[in-house]
């Protein structure tokens, strides 16, 4: 079964400084057709952008076990540099 990865229309969790700087986010996923948590995680990482909203990626987490092929994945941004 080929994974489909689709963007979910859950809260972004959005950080901003005292300055209304962005400092951090996560964006989440649904990823679909893994065998695996791990299996999940590669291929959100290598679909995801390595840069979003001025910053940058530095890693992904599985969020949520939905069944044995559909987890919730979350992209995680921070703005400290790779």
């Amino acid at each position: 079964m080929a994974i489909s990865i689709k963007p979910t229309r859950d809260a972004e969790g959005l950080e901003l400084n005292q300055f209304g700087a962005a400092t951090a986010n996560q964006v989440y996923y649904q990823v679909i057709g893994a065998s695996s948590e791990t299996e999940a995680s590669i291929a959100l990482y290598n679909h995801v952008p390595r840069a979003y909203a001025g910053m940058y990626l530095s890693g992904v987490r599985v969020i949520e076990y939905v069944n044995n092929t559909f987890y919730k994945v979350a992209a995680i941004y921070n703005n400290q540099s790779p």
